[in-house]
C-alpha cells in the first residue's frame, strides 16, 4: 500500500471475540487504489487477517449463494468474518459455539443455526436442519481434533478449509472410506501462501 493511500472501515471484515467477561473488536482496514508489489506483505496491516483467511475458505470454489456451509468456532475471529461473508453471498450457515453467550454473538453476525457442541451432536444437528443432505463447505479452525465431526456433517463432494490447528505438531487422520464415498476435498488456507488474484479478489469482495 502507498504512502498516502486512503482507507476505510467496512463492516464485513469486523470482527469480534469474546470471552470469560471481556470482549473486544478488530476492525479491519481496507485499502482503495492500486494495492502494488508489497501488497502479500501487508495484507495482515491492510486487510486484516481473518478477514482475508475466511474469504479464501469460503470462495476458493466459486459461488456460495444456495450453498450451505459450517463454521466451527463462530464467534473467533476467522470464524465471525466466516458467517458474515456466507451470509453476504447468500448461503444458509451453521455456526458451532462453546457456551450459551456466544451464540448470541454467532447469530449477531447472520448464523442460520447455532449448535452448542457441549450440549449437542453437531453431525446431527447439521443433518436434521438440512434435511439430511449436510454442508457443502466447511471452514474449520481445528480439522485435527474435528474431522469426525466434518465426516458427519459433509453434503456428498463436500469441502473442508482448514486454516488453524492446536498444535504445529498435529497430524490429521482421514477416515478413507467415507471420505472416498463421500468424495470429499481438503484444503489448507495460509492466507500469507495465498495466490495473488485470490488476495485481490479478497480485497475488492471484503470492501465491496
Amino acid at each position: 500500500m502507498s504512502t498516502g493511500a486512503s482507507v476505510c472501515p467496512n463492516g464485513v471484515s469486523e470482527y469480534s471475540t469474546r470471552g470469560g467477561t471481556s470482549a473486544k473488536t478488530s476492525r479491519a482496514m481496507i485499502p482503495h487504489g492500486t494495492m502494488g508489489q508489497r501488497f502479500r506483505h501487508e495484507i495482515g496491516a491492510s486487510l486484516g487477517v481473518p478477514a482475508m483467511t475466511a474469504h479464501r475458505c469460503l470462495f476458493a470454489d466459486g459461488d456460495l449463494r444456495n450453498k450451505r456451509v459450517l463454521v466451527p468456532g463462530g464467534v473467533g475471529a476467522v470464524g465471525n468474518a466466516a458467517i458474515l461473508l456466507a451470509k453476504w453471498a447468500g448461503a444458509w450457515v451453521a455456526a458451532t459455539v462453546s457456551r450459551k453467550e456466544q451464540a448470541e454473538v454467532a447469530r449477531a453476525a447472520g448464523a442460520d443455526l447455532v449448535i452448542n457442541r457441549h450440549e449437542e451432536d453437531i453431525g446431527s444437528a447439521v443433518k436434521l436442519a438440512t434435511e439430511g443432505r449436510g454442508v457443502d463447505c466447511l471452514v474449520d479452525v481445528d480439522i485435527a481434533a474435528n474431522i469426525d465431526v466434518a465426516i458427519a456433517c459433509l453434503a456428498r463432494d463436500g469441502v473442508v478449509s482448514a486454516y488453524s490447528t492446536e498444535s504445529p505438531q498435529a497430524k490429521l487422520t482421514i477416515p478413507f472410506f467415507p471420505a472416498l464415498l463421500g468424495g470429499f476435498s481438503f484444503r489448507f488456507v495460509y492466507v500469507y501462501t495465498m495466490p495473488e488474484a485470490a488476495m485481490r479478489q479478497a480485497a475488492e469482495e471484503i470492501s465491496a
